[in-house]
């Protein structure tokens, strides 16, 4: 009885150190920083949010994964919770780690953490290639849908020539924020450009209404 008993004892204990053993997850090294300084980045971001937001950017690509970043959306009410968004700046390869990212996110004082970029209603003024620009300048046109995904023409005005590429990365900025990111991916395919027209073309849409035909996919 004595032996059985040893070696039992012994089983566990080394299952025990077995386990204690194993490292934790990234994401869960992750969280571990962020909440020892999560009261500081609070504090920071109230005056400019754009060092917390490389400092964190910077932790999550160093711990997690390359490719994924933080934003930060900063709450002024005195005691208000800011959030944090994980992204995985467009790239859906990435999808499985932001959504185990979020998961592993534990209770935090100052802050709310968010899946990836959420709608926002877009600016009234916005820069591209230096110019200014209203929503009221962009419109979009259905080309066609395949496999749950709508492909577009987005319509610019002011664009001199079809396609333009120095155009692009802000249109899907834009894009992102009025569909978000998720949706973006998901449920937009082709983006092609081109110059908005004087008069309403037929199937022309004004941008906003985007979000609208991308949920009834």
């Amino acid at each position: 009885m004595v032996m059985r008993r040893a070696v039992w004892l012994a089983v566990v204990m080394a299952a025990a150190s077995a386990q204690a053993q194993v490292p934790p997850k990234p994401e869960v090294v992750f969280w571990q920083w962020f909440a020892r300084n999560e009261v500081k980045f609070a504090a920071a971001a109230q005056k400019n949010p754009v060092a917390p937001m490389n400092a964190i950017s910077d932790q999550l690509e160093k711990v997690v994964l390359h490719g994924l970043v933080a934003e930060l959306t900063i709450d002024p009410t005195p005691g208000g919770k800011n959030t944090v968004v994980i992204s995985a700046d467009g790239d859906p390869k990435l999808f499985p780690t932001v959504k185990a990212v979020v998961a592993a996110a534990p209770p935090l004082e100052r802050w709310k953490v968010v899946a990836f970029r959420q709608r926002r209603s877009p600016d009234e003024r916005l820069e591209l290639a230096g110019k200014a620009y209203t929503l009221g300048d962009f419109a979009f046109r259905e080309l066609s849908r395949d496999h749950r995904k709508l492909n577009l023409e987005v319509l610019v005005r002011g664009l001199k020539e079809k396609g333009d590429p120095s155009f692009m990365q802000v249109v899907l900025v834009l894009l992102d924020g009025i569909v978000g990111e998720y949706d973006m991916e998901t449920k937009v395919g082709t983006i092609e450009l081109a110059p908005l027209p004087d008069q309403p073309g037929q199937g022309n849409r004004p941008l906003k209404e985007l979000a609208t035909v991308v949920d009834s996919l």
